[in-house]
């Protein structure tokens, strides 16, 4: 979970949007008409997190060992080979067992649905999808949250799209939606508007696995999405205008309502063989008319995931986060704790390893680390925060 709640959020829904609006696309064989899949997933582990609060200042960072729970499950059934209907569900609980790290439970529910239909005489495919996610704080104790630092948030969104199939696996995807966002802490910060996109994806090289065993592909993806957000709080002006270094007292209202456009381009590619490499950098642009909320995000991400000996397998990523914060009142706010950086751990950057190895068919014990830290978003605030967390999986699938 995490701290700002415009910037990052929309983009792991918008790529599950787009990810749902392509899926039918992607299926080499038409399957058997009538035919159901479903998977259930239930996990549990103990976790450290070495900064709780997720605070950047120092004399305030306190780390708690916690407990983590939670379930998945996934369900797709065609009804006949041009029709698809998928649903995915999560439910996730998190427990502190420090007394200060009592204001950081929650429990996170979340859902995924899509329909999808296949025109195949036209090379289409047009579907509709819709998203929730709802992170809920709650408490065990009667702790005080001290830092005063909210990260929970519900958004929902629904959205329609148009899949135009070519030669060799090339797809173009038009899509647009309706988006609300709703961040719990405060309602000045609730959002909700359209947003359109377009993503191309295309295989542009792939082995032949009669000939050879290890037959890898390189798949690339592009795409850019615009969203309007219109808040349900006012904009702020710059009332120091003759002042270089602006500080929280520069701030002041105005009558109008807060209304970004934020506009996203994303590059990715994907080489699958014995070995599967991924890169991925993104653009934001946050354009606002509120004083200190424009900025310019760039993010490059690098996975690689390997077996390394006995059936262990290796899942590494590193993210890259570069924040150029137009209005130099942003950074001011972030030490008055006004305003955040991030709402979720996407908008850090991190480096996180994950070690699995399947015990039985439906048994696997699972190993994750991850450092997170700020380096290139800003100089004046300094972050860190680590995890280590040890659990258990077990696995259906029909």
């Amino acid at each position: 979970m995490t701290r700002n709640p415009a910037a990052v959020v929309a983009v792991a829904i918008a790529a599950a949007s787009a990810s749902a609006s392509t899926a039918l696309a992607q299926e080499s064989a038409v399957p058997d008409p009538d035919r159901t899949d479903w998977s259930l997933q239930l996990e549990g582990g103990s976790e450290y997190d070495s900064n709780v609060h997720r605070v950047e200042r120092r004399e305030s960072v306190i780390g708690s060992p916690l407990a983590r729970l939670g379930a998945r499950h996934r369900l797709a059934w065609r009804r006949t080979p041009r029709e698809r209907l998928t649903l995915a569900s999560h439910g996730g609980l998190k427990v502190f067992t420090r007394e200060t790290g009592q204001t950081e439970n929650v429990a996170v529910l979340s859902a995924d649905g899509g329909y999808e239909w296949g025109l195949p005489a036209r090379g289409l495919i047009l579907g509709l999808s819709g998203n929730y996610y709802d992170a809920i704080p709650y408490q065990l104790s009667d702790a005080e949250d001290d830092d005063g630092l909210g990260r929970h948030f519900r958004i929902g969104q629904g959205a329609a799209s148009a899949t135009l199939v070519g030669p060799r696996g090339h797809r173009v995807t038009a899509l647009a939606g309706y988006r609300a966002f709703h961040y719990k802490p405060d309602e000045d910060l609730d959002w909700q508007g359209e947003h359109v996109g377009l993503i191309y994806q295309g295989t542009f090289w792939r082995g032949d696995p009669d000939r050879d065993d290890d037959a890898a592909a390189i798949e690339v993806s592009a795409g850019y999405r615009v969203e309007r957000r219109g808040y349900e709080g006012r904009a702020l002006t710059n009332i120091c205008e003759d002042d270089d270094n602006p500080d929280v007292e520069c701030s002041g209202g105005t009558g109008f309502d807060r209304a970004d456009l934020n506009h996203s381009v994303a590059v990715e590619a994907v080489y699958t063989g014995r070995r599967i490499y991924s890169a991925r950098y993104e653009l934001q642009v946050n354009d606002s008319n509120s004083f200190g909320e424009s900025l310019v995000r760039q993010r490059l991400q690098l996975g690689l995931t390997t077996e390394l000996f006995r059936e262990i397998y290796l899942t590494a990523e590193a993210t890259a986060l570069i924040n150029i914060y137009l209005d130099p009142l942003l950074v001011a706010r972030d030490e008055q704790a006004l305003t955040f950086v991030s709402i979720d751990e996407e908008n850090r950057n991190s480096l996180a390893l994950h070690l699995s190895r399947a015990l039985t068919r439906h048994w696997a014990i699972e190993g994750r680390y991850a450092i997170y830290s700020n380096e290139f978003t800003n100089h004046e605030l300094t972050f860190r925060r680590q995890t280590v967390y040890l659990g258990a999986v077990y696995r259906y699938e029909r």
